[in-house]
């Protein structure tokens, strides 16, 4: 096993389940400290290579560090590799019997990219997904003028900012549509929140609301980390546990809305739900998070296909390990 932490939690669980248990834990050189984890010994690579004549790597965790991932491609090229998919939210594994499952729907989605670059990133993550083999996500990721492209001819002054984080995404909102006027930033978090709030204080124009998209006002229990992995309650591995608010885009939409943003961790479905009304009067660009559930990279654009079917699908992916980053541009 390579790496710690909740990725290795969640892998050494699935392992168990089918009976299996790894031989040894090591990580990258810089980290390897002394420290234990789930009871071994984390080792460096030099000292598995030593000890073990023929081994398998199960990768454990994520990066969007080129150099991180540079460093998985040249091991995967020394040793057999896998990086296990895992869902971010939920306990429904990308098997082969679960495509079979929902082949129809699968090709349904297929069907309706509208670009070369969105199919090929498209299949590109089924393969990952069947294998783990890193080496089919190493090209498999889109530029940031291939991003923008989406937006061609598109003018968005006002927008909604779902899973605002502590605002790098509204920033990249103020970079891409000069004519930005408002951005309503919503993130649930409460350590977050506050660096959202810094941002804010910056940037007029950005409107932060604590609270999380839902399909209905209320509350909810959120488990909070202070960072990416913060969800609803079911849907992040060991958080601690808080209330917060719950608003949907329909309560915050009160004037035309340009462009949404839904990346909030496993509640897209609802958040795009409680968005029906925004999207059949304003007919908004959307961005949507196809990564947390195994089930998002259909049953997300085809339940927007269901509220209104006039839309054109783009799916573009930033560079990262594993299959994450996963976005779908409806325009």
């Amino acid at each position: 096993m390579y790496g710690m932490g909740n990725g290795a939690d969640k892998l050494f669980d699935k392992l168990a389940k089918i009976g299996k248990t790894p031989a040894a834990v090591f990580a990258s050189d810089g980290f390897v400290r002394g420290q234990s984890f789930r009871g071994y010994r984390v080792q460096s690579l030099a000292e598995i290579e030593a000890t073990y004549p023929d081994f398998v790597i199960l990768v454990s965790f994520a990066t969007r560090l080129s150099k991180v991932m540079e460093q998985i491609f040249s091991l995967a090229k020394r040793h057999p590799l896998y990086l296990p998919d895992m869902p971010v939210v939920g306990k429904t594994y990308f098997t082969r019997e679960f495509m079979e499952a929902h082949a129809c729907e699968l090709a349904a989605v297929y069907e309706r990219l509208a670009d070369n670059l969105s199919r090929r990133i498209f299949s590109a993550v089924l393969s990952y997904k069947l294998t783990a083999d890193v080496f089919y996500l190493k090209e498999a990721y889109s530029t940031a003028n291939e991003e923008n492209f989406c937006f061609a001819d598109r003018t968005v002054r006002t927008a909604i900012d779902g899973g605002a984080y502590s605002g790098d995404t509204a920033r990249e909102m103020l970079e891409s549509f000069p004519e930005i006027v408002r951005i309503i930033a919503v993130e649930p978090d409460p350590k977050t929140f506050i660096r959202l709030q810094k941002f804010a204080a910056d940037h007029k124009n950005v409107h932060p609301i604590q609270a999380a998209l839902w399909n209905e006002v209320g509350d909810a229990e959120f488990s909070s980390g202070g960072n990416r992995n913060s969800s609803l309650v079911g849907a992040s591995y060991e958080h601690r546990e808080i209330i917060t608010p719950l608003v949907s885009v329909d309560m915050l939409a009160g004037e035309k809305i340009d462009y949404i943003k839904y990346d909030v961790e496993g509640a897209e479905r609802e958040a795009l739900l409680g968005s029906r009304e925004t999207i059949l009067r304003d007919r908004p660009a959307l961005g949507i998070s196809l990564y947390h559930r195994s089930e998002d990279l259909f049953a997300l654009p085809l339940l927007l296909d269901s509220i209104r079917s006039d839309y054109t699908f783009y799916l573009r992916r930033r560079n990262c390990l594993p299959a994450w980053e996963i976005m779908l541009y409806a325009v």
